[in-house]
């Protein structure tokens, strides 16, 4: 190239760069052709904003005492008690037609369930959600109760039946159901906090008892 004409270098030069213009145009379309695929890949509801925007919080007010925060129960009486009287019950708090749960306590290992907006919904709001939670809790002790061969009953009751009579723990003793439930029963337990996982994208249910 040192001895050629500068004609012949000045027309390489060109042609040169018109095939690297040509490559750029190619890599950027196959770039913005798989950026675009990945989006339809994503669920619409996380392109533009996440699912759940931080903590939900659940409470209600006795009408009678409005400034009382409760956590809502979690066995039918105590969630037609609270959800009349739920904070903000028609706020949408996640914007997906289902979402997955994780239930893990009081049980032996944790389950993950698929809780569906009610009527094809296409996101829940703050009482539709509590409401999904608490039937899932609702049918676990069902089926755990239902495949035990221990009886439900207190650690002091089963202590008892077994010939101990010293101890007095009132404790859920556990079952040997598909859940392995122990230390509470349904009626033991609140739910007072929902966080969103965004790397599981799962509900973690915050439960007290």
């Amino acid at each position: 190239l040192d001895s050629a004409h500068p004609c012949a270098i000045s027309s390489m030069r060109a042609w040169t760069e018109a095939r690297l213009g040509d490559a750029r145009a190619w890599l950027q379309s196959v770039v913005g052709a798989t950026e675009r695929s990945l989006v339809r890949c994503i669920p619409r509801s996380t392109q533009s904003a996440p699912v759940v925007d931080g903590d939900i919080n659940v409470r209600w007010s006795p009408p009678d005492k409005p400034d009382l925060q409760l956590a809502v129960g979690l066995t039918p009486g105590l969630m037609a008690r609270a959800l009349p009287h739920l904070n903000a019950p028609d706020e949408v708090v996640v914007r997906a037609p289902e979402i997955q749960c994780v239930i893990d306590y009081p049980l032996d290992e944790e389950h993950t369930v698929t809780l569906k907006a009610p009527d094809g919904a296409k996101a829940f709001t703050r009482s539709a959600l509590v409401q999904a939670i608490a039937r899932e809790y609702q049918r676990i002790y069902i089926e755990e109760e239902a495949g035990s061969s221990l009886p439900v009953e207190s650690v002091g009751e089963r202590a008892a039946r077994n010939g101990n009579s010293n101890v007095l723990v009132i404790n859920r003793a556990r079952t040997d159901g598909p859940y392995g439930i122990s230390m509470h029963g349904l009626e033991d337990l609140v739910l007072h906090t929902i966080q969103y996982d965004p790397t599981s994208r799962a509900l973690i249910l915050g439960i007290d008892s």
